[in-house]
């Protein structure tokens, strides 16, 4: 069993589950900030620590302030500890996924509606 990994490495946020998608688990570890790139081996040992090693995907949310440097670190890294694929997002993005995933309406192909 893998886990789904979710991380806002600023404010030291942390949600995973399993791969059934079930009862996230939300918790605080240290922060990794846009100019702390030595940081990031912790923050996934971390990571790690808390999925007993069952890595699977892992979604890191990054502001416009990290760097390109730092964020191909978050990938090289993530991707030497075993995740399966490492994806960095920014804030808007994470809004507008949250948001469709709650959304009961699912429009078909080919259909629109005007008001």
């Amino acid at each position: 069993m893998s886990f789904y990994v979710g991380v806002d490495p600023y404010d030291g946020n942390l949600s995973y589950c399993n791969n059934s998608g079930t009862n996230p688990i939300n918790v605080k570890i240290n922060s990794v900030r846009y100019y702390e790139i030595q940081k990031i081996n912790s923050m996934f040992d971390e990571i790690k620590l808390y999925t007993n090693g069952n890595l699977g995907y892992v979604c890191i949310c990054l502001d416009k302030y990290y760097s390109n440097e730092i964020r191909k670190k978050f990938i090289e890294i993530g991707t030497n500890f075993g995740f399966k694929n490492v994806e960095i997002i920014n804030w808007e993005t994470a809004i507008y996924l949250d948001a469709m995933s709650q959304i009961k309406y699912k429009p078909l192909n080919g259909k629109y509606y005007l008001d």
